[in-house]
């Protein structure tokens, strides 16, 4: 009882240290401090990069617009330097649209008049107005705290050409602490004017919508509606953009190739007199390629010296150094505009995948690490080395999971939480196997000495992690022993006499049943109770318990002679055998309590000890101890049976020896019993078959070999019954015992 006491406190203790690392590793404030935060930005980075690239690069709706070095040195002087006239602009989307382009997003910030000409402004303003597909960049003023958003700008947002239709697109992005932009801004809040601004991504898809962007995005709880399509919000502010691949991932065509038409020349084209066109040759200009109808096109520099770039969470595959990861601005922009087409976003995993993963993680490693340390390997380090080992491996598993859950569901899941949660399992499960050991030691030796041989009552002292105490089902196999005879014994014989007899049966059965590894489990007139694989695990259960009803009989042959001389009546041993699963612990009051077996397992053991009765046998095991003895010892199948309670059949087994280094009986009688056992069985199965005739022909060939062979006759007789009274057509060969 203070076994079943110290346990529960140690699942008490148990269960508060789950709960209370469950809190900590599932609580927000922890999961946001900077270095842990890091860490899991970091493998996500690491996922998308493992991805690789999401879509060939024709299937892409984006196509970029760069204004290269190329671009510039193609123009012709004086207009080959940066910036470039704003002419060209309207003439990039007048060209675009001859070609069938859906939006144009220009992703520049015109905050001063053109340098060249007033006339260039005018002409890419009235441009903007005549197409209506146009949207242009702005941007808001961030002050030294990064989240903080001021309009400086006044009302055109840094952008001259704001009110040539009222689309504007805010460009200010928020990288993370560690300057990868991971998050994006569906819209900013202007405080001048009052109102939320579209994100120059959400605004372009506004146009590609024919939407409204200010009334059609709004914030709900955990996502943001746009259009009708809900995209999952990773911040209360941001989304994750899941970039389709690194830099270069959209198809890049120059400014120069779009501008170059019949009636623009080219510096190339003045210098060589040749009139190329790219754009609109009737062979081969893109004018007529339809690359571009239907298309996203975003105008941006793709040249570093302007420095809009960002280092974003995805590198190529073959440059992982710390500028493999930079993309330019508009690539950005075309990333977060696909990931809206293709409704293809990436969600936080749910706080219950996060609870569950470190629940199953903290049970796992507490049991893992627990059972490590009951190894109790020759060197203590081993143990613990082992153990870190398994730490290693879970967590990779764990990164592997998580990999997996991102490339198939597109959930984030962070991985430091659950990762702390092992470690710290790790930790506590070392101080709770501590605590747990210092008591159980003091009181095993006192409780178990009455069931146990010596020598495993000291193994569970110096092993107590091997022990299995109350309230658990296990698959165990039990023993029931009897007299045969002993009431008319008992009843025939002086008390002290009978005392003297039973206390000598009980020490010698109880020295086979310690030796064979088995519980001793209760004395009851003359019969005995024991089990095995429990409190000590048994592997061979099955095995043992056989072992020791054999040498049980053995003993009893040897004593019954000198025993049967003084009482004047023969005796014998009756045993049943039955494997399954069983309650197994200490039951009882509070002062008084016994170790012991109960379950419909149990009880089947105690009906085929009776059963003996039916067939003149000794040792009854039912199937399910033969399928796992069979081949070390030597049985006969009875029959096929239903106990007396039940509806189910059981096959049953006369055990007889051991298959080697027989016990009972020689070699030549196991020769004979081999041969004896080959016989009964044809005739067994012409009795199944209700040829009972034949059966019977069977049958009476073992009494070539043993004429008083008992469960024989009981065949014989039923053979004839069936003769004078045929069994039912359903009738399959099950004898229903009606033997408590």
């Amino acid at each position: 009882m203070k076994l079943k006491i110290l346990k529960t406190k140690y699942h008490l203790l148990s269960s508060l240290l789950i709960a209370t690392f469950i809190f900590v590793f599932t609580n927000e404030n922890l999961i946001n401090l900077k270095p842990l935060r890091s860490i899991d930005q970091r493998i996500i980075d690491s996922y998308l990069t493992r991805r690789g690239t999401q879509l060939p690069i024709d299937s892409l709706d984006v196509i970029i617009l760069g204004i290269s070095n190329e671009t510039i040195q193609e123009l012709p002087q004086p207009y080959n330097t940066w910036p470039i006239p704003r002419n060209l602009y309207a003439k990039a989307i007048e060209n675009l649209n001859r070609a069938g382009v859906r939006v144009i997003g220009i992703d520049l910030l015109f905050d001063e008049k053109d340098k060249y000409s007033n006339l260039n402004d005018s002409l890419l303003f009235n441009t903007i107005k005549k197409y209506k597909n146009v949207v242009v960049a702005g941007k808001l003023e961030q002050t030294d705290w990064r989240y903080e958003i001021k309009n400086l700008n006044g009302t055109n947002y840094g952008n001259l050409f704001y009110t040539a239709d009222s689309s504007i697109g805010i460009v200010n992005v928020l990288p993370d602490e560690d300057g990868v932009l991971r998050n994006y801004v569906p819209f900013f809040h202007d405080p001048v004017s009052d109102r939320l601004l579209p994100s120059f991504s959400f605004s372009v898809m506004s146009k590609f919508f024919k939407t409204d962007s200010k009334r059609e995005l709004r914030k709900k709880d955990n996502y943001f509606e746009f259009s009708g399509i809900k995209i999952p919000a990773f911040t209360s502010n941001t989304i994750f953009i899941n970039y389709y691949g690194p830099s270069g991932t959209f198809k890049q065509i120059n400014l120069i190739d779009v501008i170059d038409d019949e009636n623009f020349k080219t510096r190339t084209e003045i210098e060589t007199g040749e009139d190329i066109n790219i754009f609109d040759d009737k062979e081969s200009g893109l004018l007529y390629s339809e690359l571009f109808k239907d298309k996203i096109v975003l105008i941006g520099s793709v040249e570093p010296e302007d420095k809009d770039l960002f280092p974003v969470s995805i590198h190529p595959e073959e440059d992982e150094s710390i500028s493999g990861n930079l993309m330019y601005g508009v690539e950005v922009h075309a990333n977060v505009i696909q990931m809206i087409m293709d409704q293809n976003f990436l969600r936080r995993g749910s706080f219950l995948i996060r609870f569950i993963t470190i629940f199953i993680l903290i049970i796992t490693g507490l049991n893992l690490f627990a059972k490590v340390r009951a190894l109790k390997l020759k060197f203590d380090f081993l143990a613990e080395l082992i153990n870190l080992i398994i730490v290693l491996v879970i967590l990779y598993l764990l990164y592997e999971l998580y990999f997996y859950l991102f490339i198939k569901y597109n959930s984030i899941n962070l991985f430091v939480p659950p990762a702390l949660g092992m470690v710290s399992a790790y930790f506590g499960s070392a101080i709770v196997d501590f605590l747990k050991e210092r008591k159980q030691k003091i009181l095993i030796k006192g409780m178990f000495s009455q069931y146990l041989n010596p020598e495993l009552v000291d193994e569970l002292v110096n092993h107590p992690e091997r022990l299995t105490l109350g309230g658990v089902r296990k698959n165990m196999t039990v023993l029931f022993s009897d007299l045969a005879n002993f009431t008319t014994i008992s009843e025939k014989t002086e008390p002290e006499v009978l005392v003297e007899m039973l206390n000598k049966y009980f020490d010698e059965m109880t020295e086979i049943i310690f030796e064979t590894k088995g519980t001793l489990d209760k004395f009851e007139g003359d019969a005995i109770m024991a089990f095995w694989n429990a409190p000590i695990d048994d592997e061979k259960h099955q095995y043992n318990a056989s072992l020791a009803a054999l040498k049980m009989k053995k003993k009893v042959n040897e004593l019954k002679g000198y025993w049967s001389s003084i009482v004047g009546f023969d005796f014998s041993i009756r045993v049943g055998i039955n494997s399954g699963e069983m309650i197994v612990g200490n039951m009882g009051g509070k002062k008084k309590f016994d170790y012991t077996v109960i379950g419909d397992n149990v009880n089947l053991a105690s009906r085929l000890e009776t059963i003996n009765k039916v067939y003149g046998t000794d040792i009854i095991i039912s199937e399910f101890v033969y399928e796992k003895i069979k081949n070390d010892f030597i049985a006969r199948e009875l029959d096929l049976i239903i106990v007396k309670g039940k509806t189910v059949p059981v096959k049953i087994f006369q055990l007889i020896d051991l298959e080697k280094q027989s016990i009972i009986y020689s070699a030549d009688q196991i020769r004979n019993l081999k041969k004896l056992i080959e016989y009964f069985e044809s005739g067994l199965n012409f009795y199944r078959e209700k040829n009972f005739l034949r059966a019977i022909e069977e049958f009476e060939k073992v009494f070539l070999i043993e004429p008083d062979d008992k469960p024989t006759k009981v065949f014989i007789d039923r053979c004839f019954d069936f003769l004078n009274s045929p069994p039912p057509d359903d009738w399959y060969g099950v004898f229903e015992s009606k033997i408590k």
